[in-house]
């Protein structure tokens, strides 16, 4: 094999300290996003992993975005596996290529619970398997966010969190569920269980976001809520959240969104 040696020289385009003011501003911002939206975030073996919303968030921040360049099914074991590529937008040119997969042998894209309702009460029933379309967009969500983690990884890191996206890291076991003391003014009273845990106000606004953004309609987005077993997103659990949002995120473009980006501005289109 033949190898060429690169003659040329490696040069800087811009001033070190340009680049790194302009990243600690970055890191700077997004270290008071999170103090707001803590679960843009998710703490995994003690350190802190931003979700894909956020690497996409600190992206637009640098004209970056992602897509999806090829997915695959998998045979051995049953899955599928996505390549995804980051792009600075103005310019079109690619800045980062990262893959996923997202196979059965993981327990928990193998067999989930099985909700219900009845009487008004979301209930589990049992157990089904996790489809395969679920499959092959957890593989899309998490080949896009190492894209966008190998182009922009650094900043995220600047501001004191992990490069590695949550949905790249492997499920930890549940944890024993937290309880709430109750005032001690009668020596009645016992412990009783955390029962808030469903998502925020601000949740619910920010899926209805993406999927507006994503040109999906009411009857689209009930679906994906239905695949979950929701009927209303005030009942989403917060251990339900970033499925739902990363299932609406990776939705087909509807075609009205099929527009050219090279002319658009990220931060200008978020403030639309």
């Amino acid at each position: 094999m033949e190898i060429t040696q690169y003659s040329g020289d490696v040069s800087m385009a811009r001033h070190p300290e340009t680049v790194l003011a302009e990243a600690s501003l970055v890191a700077k911002s997004v270290d008071r996003l999170v103090k707001n939206r803590p679960d843009l975030i998710q703490v995994i073996g003690g350190r802190k992993h931003p979700r894909f919303e956020l690497l996409q968030i600190v992206a637009s921040m640098f004209r970056v975005t992602v897509r999806i360049r090829e997915t695959r099914p998998l045979h051995d074991p049953d899955g599928w596996e996505a390549v995804a590529e980051a792009y600075h937008v103005p310019s079109g040119q690619v800045i980062a290529v990262g893959d996923g997969m997202c196979t059965r042998d993981e327990p928990t894209w193998d067999i989930r619970p099985k909700y219900q309702w009845i009487n008004g009460k979301r209930e589990k029933i049992g157990e089904e398997p996790v489809t395969s379309h679920q499959r092959r967009s957890m593989a899309q969500t998490r080949a896009c966010s190492k894209a966008l983690r190998l182009a922009l990884g650094w900043v995220l890191g600047l501001a004191g969190y992990e490069a590695t996206a949550a949905e790249e890291m492997p499920d930890e076991p549940a944890a024993a569920p937290q309880v709430r003391r109750k005032s001690q003014r009668s020596q009645h009273q016992q412990t009783e269980p955390e029962t808030t845990d469903t998502i925020s106000a601000y949740q619910q606004k920010m899926l209805w976001a993406a999927a507006r953004g994503r040109g999906l309609t009411d009857a689209q987005v009930a679906e994906i809520l239905e695949v979950h077993g929701y009927k209303k997103t005030a009942d989403i659990r917060q251990s339900d959240y970033d499925r739902i949002m990363q299932a609406i995120t990776t939705a087909p473009l509807a075609e009205k969104e099929q527009f050219d980006l090279a002319g658009e501005d990220p931060m200008e289109e978020a403030r639309r």
